[in-house]
């Protein structure tokens, strides 16, 4: 018996096909509106906030000036130093110090009969603005006495203490004119670098480091009411920054050997003007320099220049807190800052800015945001304003000029 041939019909075949396109056009159509749907929300999402955020470069006058009294551009190892805000009147006081002695026969070929001018730069925090300078001062540490309308610098030139009347200096603001002038000056014991004022005690506490072996290093403190030298505190080692804690009503100074052994934070009573206690720091922090100090929360944070890194201490149990280690910085640390509002530290670096949330300090725990390479110049002078949140940064060499970098620092920002 012959057996049958089954066959699909035709209107079959054409059914399946068609319902197989209609699947594929759907597919094709939810994966196009899906790439479409994910570019919107690229488009309409914005990028995610810089932690810091540049707001503009104000000119400052550079340090080298023709015999015709006009400023040249940038020179070659041009330099800036310590800076200090008056949180009072807005005013910023930066140390121009320029090249140092041993940099400045490489500098002649490019001055063409021009003469250097190392300065103090003052800068209008409120107008962002150069306002004025107090010339011919070679300075490294300054330091705001601001209820007493002074200001007190280290000229290290002729190793003196140069005081500054303020009121004096807005009143010659306010008239036009750009220069301010040195009400006095106080001979200091050994050569001044960092300052820092004290207005419980109205005293300003003088760091003057000697690096000959052994050293004679000393902390001179000068009281504000009299402008005079009343102690010397003799210090066995080089002598760093100096902060001042009113919390606990305790001078701190940072003590070095310029290597990884016998660092130190050591803490002098205002009132005895003694040393009452000394820190050792870990030898993983090589050649301690810059310090900061956080009153709320009873933390110092010392910058070790030759490791790199940062050591905390808490100042309630005089113990280092945490593993430097673990708080890793950019090239060549200095100067450190804290923003108190935020809780944000920055530490100015010739590399960059390092900053980090220390809001948990007290116990031990930083959390770094970054490295921020702000220029390609050396970022170490960093100054912060606690009520605008902007870091003010002096730069000698931006478009063939020297400039105040302002930078915000953004709370909401995520990179």
């Amino acid at each position: 018996m012959a057996a049958k041939a089954i066959t699909s019909s035709p209107s079959q075949n054409i059914g399946v096909g068609s319902i197989v396109k209609w699947l594929l056009g759907l597919f094709c159509f939810g994966v196009l509106a899906s790439l479409l749907l994910q570019l919107i929300i690229q488009f309409m999402t914005p990028p995610p906030g810089q932690r810091l955020q540049l707001l503009q470069d104000m000119p400052l006058p550079s340090i080298a000036i023709s015999h015709r009294g006009q400023a040249q551009q940038s020179i070659h190892f041009d330099r800036f130093d310590f800076q200090a805000l008056d949180t009072r009147t807005g005013l910023l006081f930066i140390a121009h110090d320029g090249p140092s002695a041993n940099k400045l026969p490489q500098v002649k070929a490019e001055l063409f009969g021009a003469s250097i001018k190392p300065s103090i730069v003052v800068f209008d925090v409120a107008r962002n603005k150069y306002v004025a300078s107090i010339s011919d001062l070679i300075v490294h540490g300054i330091t705001v006495a601001s209820d007493i309308h002074e200001v007190y610098a280290a000229d290290v030139n002729h190793n003196v203490i140069t005081v500054i009347d303020e009121q004096a200096c807005q009143a010659a603001i306010s008239a036009g004119q750009n220069v301010c002038a040195v009400a006095k000056t106080i001979k200091a014991t050994q050569t001044p670098d960092s300052l820092e004022y004290d207005g419980d005690d109205h005293e300003v506490f003088v760091s003057e480091a000697d690096k000959n072996t052994p050293s004679k290093s000393v902390v001179d403190v000068v009281d504000t009411q009299t402008d005079s030298i009343v102690k010397t505190i003799p210090v066995p080692s080089i002598v760093g920054h100096v902060r001042y804690d009113p919390a606990l009503h305790l001078i701190f100074i940072v003590v070095t050997t310029g290597t990884n052994a016998g660092n130190e934070l050591d803490a002098i009573d205002p009132i005895t003007n003694a040393i009452t206690a000394r820190i050792a720091l870990p030898s993983v922090c090589n050649n301690a320099h810059g310090l900061a100090v956080d009153t709320a929360q009873q933390v110092a944070f010392v910058a070790c220049v030759d490791s790199h890194n940062l050591a905390v201490v808490s100042l309630r149990t005089m113990k280092v807190i945490g593993d430097p280690n673990n708080f890793p910085l950019a090239t060549k640390p200095d100067v450190v800052v804290v923003d108190h509002i935020l809780h944000i530290l920055f530490v100015g670096c010739a590399t960059g800015v390092s900053v980090f949330d220390e809001s948990k300090a007290s116990s031990g725990s930083l959390t770094k945001f970054k490295d921020y390479p702000v220029s390609t110049n050396s970022s170490h002078s960093i100054a912060v304003d606690d009520s605008s949140h902007n870091l003010y940064i002096p730069l000698v060499d931006v478009g063939n000029r020297p400039v105040m970098r302002i930078e915000h620092y953004n709370s909401r920002g995520t990179v």
